[in-house]
């Protein structure tokens, strides 16, 4: 075969990702021939021919319904639609029938995105969700843990028993953030500005100028108070900067890169009850879980997820179990992403103070006792085939 795809700024051939590998058998028909690229962010517009850089043989057979084309955005879930532009008008520019292109996503929503994108029209791109790192912390399980299926799972449970009672230091919960996502920096703040800002561990960045102008436009859209006492009081804050936990540098994605032992983040994880997960995004255009959920899962650690609308919800829809004896999810439902978080900090304010009230013992028990359903949700990431999924 002559080669798959020349160079060029806008995509490149992706045959090992976590995706390709898993998937590597999901599409295969005789007489078919079908290619991964991943669409990287540096598209110029909607009218960017992507489509001259690939084999002509791969774009004639999937013109013919004999190929397809397969594009790959697994490790991100951001806003669709640029990228449904792009990849449209390529189709209509080499009369290739929309059919014949699969979009593999990490967004959960992007199914309702095409279907909105085509106008509910049959005649679209086919699309796979699948919850990719599930799927990546699985294969990092299985390479780091020697994990076998038929392992039993008390080995693990009671290796973390031993890690949790070792390690808890009486903190309630953690609330992390290694970029400065605003939705993030907003959640620092406000919980910085609670009751129950003592009982808990954080990680926050520094702040620089364009952050802190946006912060406070952030929390005066959702508050009484004047924009002069806001920055008054974020100027404060910021001065508190960084808070820093395992790690000092906040430019490397430790969630994701860091080998060995660390990878899961399980030093911080076993020193609180329970995790406010400040996932990725917030809009209404996706919903995206990502290391950060899966890593909560793999240390048996129970959590309530701040992030996309219904993202609780969602995790819930794909076989995992919420933590409702301790919290109450409605938050879940809220449209506005900081009104969001601020149900959140309502709903579990009176759960943190009533913990907080105690002994160690008492505390440890708590998390231990949901046993059941954090074994549940690591069996599930352990063996999760995201190949039984439909595309849509």
């Amino acid at each position: 075969m002559k080669k798959i795809l020349r160079d060029n700024p806008y995509i490149y051939y992706d045959p090992l990702s976590t995706g390709a590998v898993t998937f590597k058998n999901y599409f295969s028909k005789p007489n078919y021939w079908f290619n991964w690229y991943y669409v990287i962010d540096s598209i110029d517009g909607a009218s960017t021919d992507i489509f001259k850089y690939m084999n002509k043989k791969l774009i004639e057979m999937a013109r013919n319904h004999q190929g397809l084309i397969v594009f790959n955005w697994e490790t991100e879930g951001f806003n669709p639609f640029k990228y449904f532009k792009v990849i449209k008008h390529n189709c209509d520019l080499y009369s290739i029938p929309y059919t014949s292109i699969i979009y593999v996503t990490s967004n959960l929503l992007d199914p309702v995105n095409c279907s909105n994108y085509f106008k509910k029209s049959h005649n679209k791109f086919m699309i796979l969700p699948y919850l990719h790192f599930i799927m990546k912390n699985k294969r990092m399980l299985h390479r780091e843990h020697d994990w076998q299926d038929n392992i039993n799972i008390n080995v693990y449970w009671k290796t973390f028993v031993n890690d949790f009672s070792n390690t808890y230091n009486n903190k309630i919960y953690s609330n992390l953030s290694r970029r400065n996502r605003i939705h993030r920096v907003y959640a620092n703040y406000i919980l910085s500005k609670s009751d129950i800002f003592d009982y808990g561990l954080l990680s926050q960045d520094n702040l620089d100028e364009l952050t802190t102008i946006e912060l406070r436009e952030k929390v005066f859209s959702v508050s009484n108070e004047s924009r002069e006492d806001i920055e008054s009081d974020i100027r404060q804050w910021s001065s508190t900067l960084p808070y820093t936990l395992d790690r000092t540098d906040f430019n490397e994605n430790w969630g994701v890169d860091c080998p060995g032992k660390t990878v899961f983040n399980s030093e911080i994880s076993n020193q609180v009850l329970f995790q406010i997960i400040n996932e990725t995004l917030i809009d209404d255009y996706s919903i995206f879980i990502s290391e950060k959920t899966a890593n909560s899962i793999v240390n048996f650690e129970p959590f309530v997820i701040y992030g996309n609308r219904y993202i609780n919800k969602t995790l819930k829809d794909y076989g995992f179990l919420l933590f409702e004896e301790l919290f109450d999810y409605s938050f879940d439902a809220v449209e506005n992403p900081y009104l969001r978080f601020q149900a959140l900090i309502k709903m579990i304010t009176p759960i943190v103070h009533k913990l907080q009230n105690l002994s160690r013992k008492e505390k440890m028990n708590v998390r231990l006792s949901l046993r059941d359903k954090l074994v549940h949700n690591f069996k599930l990431l352990a063996t999760y085939d995201p190949t039984t999924s439909k595309l849509q």
